[in-house]
């Protein structure tokens, strides 16, 4: 569990996705053994677990295009926004130089959430 508020700049009184959250996340996504599926969730279903998709799959399979994932989660769940911080961190993690970032800046904007629907996307 990474405890985090959705949002992308400090805040007084929330907890703001921080590197070392990210860092736990790479290093549970790294450490399953995908003899069962993932299941990532989130309070709304629309920030921080469209950003920890598109984290997991870009950490899962460096070889695949940022932009492809980004598009693949966007159409899979329309109304994704992946958290900008949550990628930025996870960017420079993973050693993607800014790419994962100006795939998420390039998504068409997300539909407006009335609730949080469950979708899948494949690793590769």
């Amino acid at each position: 569990r990474l405890h985090v508020h959705d949002i992308v700049e400090t805040t007084p009184g929330q907890i703001p996705p921080e590197v070392e959250h990210v860092e736990r996340l790479l290093t549970f996504v790294r450490s399953w053994k995908r003899e069962t599926p993932m299941v990532i969730h989130c309070w709304a279903g629309i920030s921080r677990s469209s950003a920890a998709a598109f984290t997991t799959v870009c950490a899962l399979n460096p070889k695949r295009d940022e932009l492809e994932i980004a598009q693949a989660i966007r159409a899979a769940w329309p109304t994704a926004q992946p958290n900008a911080r949550i990628v930025r961190f996870a960017d420079q993690l993973l050693g993607r130089n800014g790419r994962m970032v100006e795939a998420v800046q390039a998504l068409s904007p997300s539909v407006p959430a009335v609730q949080a629907e469950p979708f899948r996307i494949d690793l590769a």
